[in-house]
């Protein structure tokens, strides 16, 4: 893993099961208690502890953990003390009715990337094509900030692609593919497959990773 020193946005994606939420967890030692865990993480050649990855890193994660009796400005006053917010209440899409799944993505996403995270796991999910590409865009400037991201994705569209300097293709938890954009494209077609110029990358990779 390079160091948040370094100006780097990686993707990672592939479908469902495929172990990318699990890759991200084993590099942040979180939910790891009914794993069974081994090797070690290296971050420039070094090998880190968990104490360390905690102290340099933050981790956006998958599912989104709210009170729901918390209006918007509650709960990013309560993480941040902010004072710029919406007064709407949260809500559970159960019994407490509030914001909207995509308002509760979005919720979340702001109020973790005000820490400056590194490790984001599928941070477009719920979101329309605009929504994602505005939130990928606000990660590539905080690698202009001197930083490394990591996130992984479901789907990305064309325009979101193109914004990520590196990709990661993971199927069935091993790593198929990593490297920058433009030597995956390399790397397939030495392998026979070419995208066509009408498809979209990220399409053509998963959809030939599932033939194979």
């Amino acid at each position: 893993m390079p160091s948040s020193g370094f100006e780097h946005l990686t993707i990672g994606f592939i479908h469902n099961g495929s172990g990318k939420t699990t890759l991200l967890n084993v590099l942040t030692a979180r939910n790891l208690s009914q794993l069974s865990v081994n090797g070690v993480v290296l971050m420039n050649g070094q090998t880190v502890s968990q104490q360390t990855i905690a102290s340099i890193s933050s981790y956006i994660q998958q599912h989104d953990l709210f009170q729901p009796v918390f209006t918007v400005r509650e709960h990013l006053m309560f993480h941040f003390n902010l004072t710029k917010c919406a007064e709407t209440r949260i809500g559970d899409n159960k019994q407490l009715k509030g914001i909207s799944g995509g308002e509760m993505k979005r919720l979340s996403f702001a109020s973790e990337v005000l820490t400056n995270p590194s490790l984001i796991d599928e941070p477009t999910t719920g979101l329309d094509s605009f929504m994602a590409k505005s939130i990928v865009q606000v990660l590539k400037t905080m690698t202009s900030e001197g930083r490394t991201v990591i996130c992984t994705i479901h789907q990305p569209s064309s325009q979101v692609f193109e914004l990520f300097d590196s990709l990661l293709l993971m199927a069935d938890g091993r790593v198929a593919f990593m490297g920058s954009i433009g030597e995956a494209k390399d790397f397939f077609s030495t392998q026979g497959l070419v995208c066509p110029k009408t498809y979209n990358p990220s399409d053509y990779y998963l959809r030939e990773l599932g033939n194979m």
